[in-house]
């Protein structure tokens, strides 16, 4: 049998409120849904910014799970050829679109 490609998830919630909904177990969910129908092996380590805003990038700085997340990946402590797997693109990023999509190409 193949071994599966690894998927890792992000998920964000951007107040303490929202720790206490649903959002991270939804998040949670779609990323295992996700990689599951796509044959892909959810990793246990993921990432999360719990109460973290990305309005200023916040989750981006030193110290936010973002930062982590794309310095495992210059690192290549996430091997190459691994899916990211973000709810959608205000979790990652509420900067200018474009500004976004230049951190997606790492």
């Amino acid at each position: 049998m193949a071994k599966r490609s690894l998927a890792f998830s992000y998920v964000r919630i951007s107040s303490n409120q929202q720790k206490k909904g649903s959002g991270i177990e939804r998040q949670l969910a779609k990323a295992k849904d996700y990689a599951e129908r796509n044959g892909l092996e959810l990793s246990e380590e993921n990432f999360a910014d719990l109460g973290m805003s990305a309005y200023r990038g916040k989750n981006l700085e030193e110290g936010g799970e973002l930062r982590s997340l794309i310095n495992a990946i210059k690192d290549g402590v996430i091997p190459r050829g691994s899916t990211i797997i973000i709810e959608e693109l205000s979790r990652f990023s509420r900067s200018f679109i474009l500004q976004s999509l230049s951190l997606i190409h790492i």
